[in-house]
């Protein structure tokens, strides 16, 4: 694939990288969160604010990445931030962080499946599921990064045509913004939202050549934060204008209930779906991350032995 369809393709992978990072199952908990704090219409203000503050560590992010255009990504900023000793601490502390999302992902992927089909035996779903993401990752980088792009892309559709059909069909006036001691909250509220995009950064360690850093890494970054704030803002707004706000916030699933609400036994099956899209995207652009980072530890002989 060569010109401007090669292009376009590489657009969309880092796109959805890090746009498949953060649509995760964990992160429909942290929606909940979210109105479990504040009614509907602050639920939105405080999106749209962690999005802006969210841009603005894409562009520090973006700056690091054209001046050291490099996979190891963050391995290199820490280094040259903080010197060697420290950024290897630090490197190994992301990776486990990585770990640690990986395993929240996989419980918050056995709670969506079971609030729509409780029979369903989770752990093995989720080991084969995890079984598929690295079968997929050594056929090699061209199935892995078509995989990324349909997983993640579609996982935004779906959330993006349930959340306009909420709003649609549901009383917006539930979406204004009130006045009264709810403003208070709104902080605190903002630095939950900020954790729902965690993972736009991703992109970094996986840009297919050294001249994508000057300019398409870094854009990329600030594209997936655009989708990721019409995806979640849509997703919250058919939310506030669908559930009763109580309801949503005693729910670890709140797409399921959406889903169900609006399409029934349908839309249930439309929630697995999204279940099944983004833990597969989530542990797909960890993989494809993750492994550059680890070669390039391999390569300076800096991993733990």
């Amino acid at each position: 694939m060569t010109g401007r369809p090669a292009r376009l393709s590489e657009w969309l992978f880092y796109v959805a990288v890090g746009a498949g990072m953060a649509i995760s199952n964990a992160a429909f908990a942290m929606v909940s969160g979210l109105f479990a704090l504040v009614p509907g219409g602050l639920a939105l203000l405080a999106l749209a604010l962690a999005a802006a503050i969210c841009v603005i560590i894409a562009l520090s992010i973006g700056e690091l990445a054209s001046m050291w255009p490099s996979a190891p990504a963050v391995l290199t900023y820490f280094r040259a931030a903080f010197g060697h000793r420290a950024a290897l601490a630090l490197i190994h502390l992301y990776l486990l962080f990585v770990v640690l999302v990986a395993g929240v992902e996989s419980y918050s992927f056995a709670v969506a499946v079971h609030a729509v089909v409780p029979q369903m035996p989770t752990a093995m779903t989720i080991l084969l599921l995890l079984s598929a993401v690295v079968l997929v990752n050594l056929r090699g980088l061209a199935l892995s990064r078509r995989a990324q792009i349909v997983t993640a892309f579609a996982a935004m559709a779906l959330l993006i045509g349930f959340g306009a059909a909420g709003v649609g069909q549901g009383e917006t006036a539930l979406l204004a913004v009130p006045a009264g001691t709810a403003w208070g909250r709104l902080p605190g509220t903002v630095a939950l939202a900020v954790f729902i995009y965690t993972g736009f950064e991703w992109v970094t360690p996986v840009g297919l050549s050294r001249d994508a850093y000057a300019r398409r890494v870094p854009v990329s970054m600030l594209l997936a934060l655009g989708a990721l704030f019409v995806t979640y803002g849509l997703f919250v707004a058919g939310l506030g204008a669908t559930i009763p706000a109580p309801t949503i916030a005693a729910s670890a699933t709140p797409q399921v209930l959406l889903f169900g609400s609006l399409g029934g036994n349908i839309g249930l099956v439309f929630a697995l779906l999204l279940a099944f899209g983004a833990i597969f995207s989530t542990f797909n652009a960890g993989i494809l991350g993750g492994a550059q980072l680890l070669q390039a530890m391999a390569r300076e002989r800096t991993l733990p032995h």
